[in-house]
């Protein structure tokens, strides 16, 4: 079964994980109050079931019947989306979690609840690193998707940094992908058991597209990849 997804002031966490990560406090972050925002859910739904009767007979009913109308179309709507609505609160409700930077082409923070910093890693890429060519190219174009209204956090695990390594989604796209596609992230084949075989295929594709079009980084005659990079600065 499907797990409810989890929105979060224009962003959504999904999934048993993205729940537990929300939740705890293990990790040194504090647990967010309110992790279900109800985005408009139901709302207009009154006003959909009235318009196929006609405004005329919609205006003539009961307010009491009127009601009961609405809460049912809301009930209908809510099944027919297959989602499990909680509790709600208004949108500009304090200590909802946000958006709260953009390090580089693979990482960002969300400000949590309790006004933690939390950092989290774009799982499936390796972006320039800030001291290589096309780092800040990278790191706008980041910033640019996750922009984007509806995104998505899927936290899956910790690397040993701290961070929150994560699916991402925004404007109903995978970012990480979008970054592969436009030359500005490697596929980081290294942690490819992390993806789904799809996905693996996917990244691998849309690298050697961007490779081939000569698009981002890949203008360059011999791009150096941020894990080598990384590699050469250690002592």
């Amino acid at each position: 079964m499907r797990l409810p997804r989890l929105m979060l002031d224009g962003m959504s966490f999904r999934n048993a994980r993205s729940w537990r990560f929300l939740q705890r406090p293990s990790q040194g972050h504090a647990p967010w109050t309110s992790p279900w925002l109800l985005a408009g859910a139901g709302e207009g739904a009154g006003t959909d079931a009235d318009a196929g009767m006609g405004t005329s007979a919609a205006a003539s009913r009961p307010a009491p019947l009127r009601r009961l109308a609405c809460a049912l179309a809301s009930i209908a709507l809510i099944a027919a989306c297959g989602r499990r609505l909680h509790e709600a609160e208004p949108a500009d409700a304090p200590g909802r979690p946000r958006l709260d930077g953009v390090a580089d082409g693979d990482s960002f923070w969300l400000r949590g609840a309790g006004g933690e910093r939390i950092a989290v890693r774009v799982a499936g890429i390796d972006a320039p690193e800030k001291d290589q060519p096309h780092a800040d190219e990278a790191r706008e174009a980041l910033a640019r998707l996750l922009a984007a209204p509806g995104l998505v956090v899927e936290p899956f695990k910790t690397d040993p940094y701290g961070r929150q390594v994560a699916r991402v989604r925004a404007g109903g796209q995978d970012v990480a992908l979008a970054m592969v596609r436009a030359g500005l992230a490697w596929h980081f084949v290294r942690y490819a058991a992390d993806q789904t075989a799809a996905e693996r295929e996917q990244y691998a594709r849309a690298e050697r597209e961007a490779r081939a079009a000569r698009r981002g980084l890949w203008a360059d005659p011999h791009p150096q990849p941020p894990w080598a990079h990384r590699q050469r600065q250690r002592p």
